[in-house]
């Protein structure tokens, strides 16, 4: 069984089934959060330091190895008018982690992630794993946004 998510660009692509990656992408790291095989639950993974040498798309190819992922959700911003808004810098960053695991690459809304998921959690928490959380609420927001599209 497929499923279906609209994107940014309004097409539709097929989600495959499995556990998803999601990724909050940033200047100086990128949370990671991962979701089971029946995409219900979104579990923060790690935060991932950026690098000059790029080590973080290594890693992030390693988890998706390791968690056997069938896509990744990036989270991206949005417009005043409510459509996607890549930079370049997240463009070049899908493409790399597109290069590196041959996944399909999806875009899900990131909007109030961060402040969103980071309710509740510790100060240390917060400032080791709030992009993880973050991460987290981006994945569940693109599978909750499938289910509504169903």
């Amino acid at each position: 069984m497929h499923y279906t998510a609209a994107q940014p660009e309004g097409k539709i692509n097929l989600v495959p089934p499995g556990a998803l990656l999601g990724l909050d992408f940033g200047g100086r790291n990128i949370g990671v959060a991962v979701c089971d095989g029946g995409q219900v639950v979104c579990t923060p993974l790690e935060v991932i330091r950026v690098t000059k040498d790029q080590q973080e798309i290594a890693r992030i190819t390693e988890l998706a190895a390791k968690w056997q992922v069938a896509g990744v959700v990036i989270g991206t911003g949005t417009n005043n008018e409510g459509t996607a808004e890549h930079s370049s810098g997240i463009e070049r960053f899908a493409a790399r982690i597109k290069h590196h695991t041959n996944l399909p690459i999806f875009w899900q809304d990131e909007l109030l992630s961060s402040r969103l998921s980071n309710q509740g959690l510790t100060p240390k928490l917060k400032s080791t794993m709030g992009d993880a959380y973050a991460a987290s609420h981006i994945l569940a927001s693109f599978l909750s946004a499938r289910i509504e599209s169903l």
